[in-house]
């Protein structure tokens, strides 16, 4: 019934039933939502898109990055890349990375982030330190920062210890400046890793916003949480 629904007239419905369609797992929707990727309508296609990584449909994992890099439609790239993220296509973060510097929209920079997130891996650490942020943003990084100074080389845990102290006096522009010289005294051999490709991203736009796009600095301390690990 709702892929009846998916394929009809009605773009307001078929939106529903695409989202519904993503959330009751089941394979049989594949077929509907893979073709409901050329709907006449954007907002169909975004969530044809978006129920295809959530039911973690591999298969769409081409179709969806070459997508991302040739669609111009912002709100578009921003589900591909959602869908992506979910589905470990870790050939994207390059894409994904360009789009997130360029976005304007807070809610899709938080999507996008944790697209990010999910290639790195462990999200929850992700999402539990994004949500942590939102109440207190530099006890979060100085706790955060703390727990890596067991994990880092020499090279790293002087300045580690200076962000840790600069974070919890809530100076979060000086703050992001240390972090990203953290990020820029590690090791080169690591570069092509999607860990270090974020990292490296992450750590020229801490240079470039400082602390004003959190979204960077929460994705570089999970990334280095991940890296150090």
């Amino acid at each position: 019934a709702l892929i009846e629904v998916l394929q009809g007239n009605e773009p307001a419905l078929s939106v529903i039933a695409a989202w519904a369609l993503g959330r009751m797992g089941d394979e049989r929707a594949l077929e509907s939502l893979r073709a409901g990727l050329d709907a006449p309508y954007r907002s169909v296609q975004a969530h044809c898109a978006r129920s295809l990584g959530t039911l973690g449909d591999a298969a769409v994992l081409p179709t969806l990055l070459e997508r991302l890099k040739t669609e111009t439609d912002t709100g578009l790239k921003t589900a591909y890349a959602s869908a992506l993220g979910k589905l470990g296509g870790g050939n994207a973060a390059g894409e994904i990375l360009t789009l997130l510097q360029y976005s304007q929209d807070k809610s899709a920079q938080k999507e996008l982030a944790l697209a990010l997130a999910r290639l790195v891996g462990k999200e929850h650490h992700f999402i539990q330190l994004l949500r942590q942020a939102q109440a207190d943003l530099g006890t979060t990084a100085a706790q955060a920062i703390d727990a890596l100074k067991e994990k880092a080389g020499p090279e790293q845990l002087a300045t580690l210890e200076q962000c840790v102290d600069t974070f919890a006096r809530e100076e979060l522009e000086r703050g992001a400046a240390q972090l990203s010289r953290v990020i820029h005294s590690l090791p080169p051999d690591e570069f092509d890793s999607i860990c270090m490709v974020v990292l490296r991203d992450c750590a020229q736009r801490l240079d470039e916003y400082g602390a004003s796009r959190v979204e960077y600095l929460i994705l570089a301390l999970h990334a280095m949480e991940c890296r150090l690990s």
